[in-house]
């Protein structure tokens, strides 16, 4: 599948004969006003289901266990662009970020989606907050589920990660560190407990969630340059290494052990 600035959701079928993609995707035209574009899709673990969002606000369901793709659904809870979105990883709960201030944890019950609202403005009791975030409008800018889909984390433009109970949707942790806004989220591949954050800062953080604990952290200090925001990452499947990008074309490799291997890239 893919979506773009157009407005559209294209299928592409995969042709087992000539083992080629078809020239023609089904398309789906989601333009119900001029300007709306895709900006974000996912699929559900056993790929029946995709969900997408859009700067009209608008959450689109479509099912794949038909002959064909078929749009079965229109979610309208949210009040701005929904520009993250992403299913767990065992089941059709999925997760949306909005620019709204507010994340969504979906799920599909009695013949409809029903969501557990996140709010980004909800404190932890006895937290003060500052001048900044009083006046501060939050926007969800990174969304992320752990290993074991308990609990989901939003990363905030006021650089705050949020960690929150996946079913009940009380919140359960704020982590500060990060000085600049947070776009990569990622979970370790088997250790429910570890995640990792990076951003413009050029900071990396690895998290507890569990204890909301920093137990890493580095920063990607570039000498007579400044420091490098971090625009990607992604752990190894053994969890033992992970990789990153920076705004400066550099390929960062972290991991336990010896660095040998990595000396001759």
């Amino acid at each position: 599948v893919s979506t773009g600035a157009d407005g559209t959701v294209c299928f592409w079928q995969w042709d087992l004969e000539s083992l080629k993609f078809s020239p023609r995707p089904l398309k789906f035209t989601e333009k119900p006003r001029p300007g709306v574009q895709m900006l974000c899709s996912s699929f559900s673990v056993g790929g029946m289901f995709l969900a997408t969002g859009s700067t009209d606000h608008v959450i689109r369901m479509y099912f794949l266990g038909f002959e064909a793709p078929e749009k079965i659904a229109e979610l309208e809870s949210h009040t701005d662009k929904v520009d993250s979105i992403q299913f767990c990883n065992n089941g059709d709960r999925f997760l949306s970020g909005s620019r709204d201030g507010t994340a969504r944890i979906w799920r599909f019950e009695q013949l409809e989606w029903r969501s557990i609202l996140l709010d980004m403005a909800t404190r932890i009791s006895g937290d003060l907050s500052s001048e900044e975030e009083r006046f501060m409008k939050p926007k969800v800018t990174m969304i992320a589920w752990n290993q074991n889909d308990s609990i989901v984390v939003t990363a905030v433009n006021d650089h705050v990660l949020k960690v929150w109970n996946s079913y009940t949707g009380q919140l359960l942790h704020n982590l500060m560190g990060h000085a600049d806004e947070v776009f990569v989220l990622e979970t370790h591949p088997f250790d429910s407990r570890i995640m990792l954050s990076a951003g413009h800062d050029g900071s990396i953080f690895i998290w507890d969630i569990t204890k909301g604990t920093k137990m890493k952290h580095y920063f990607n200090m570039i000498e007579g340059q400044g420091h490098g925001a971090v625009f990607d990452c992604k752990f190894s499947q053994d969890g033992q290494h992970f990789a990153c990008t920076d705004s400066h074309g550099h390929l960062l490799i972290f991991g336990f052990g010896c660095s040998k291997p990595y000396e001759k890239m």
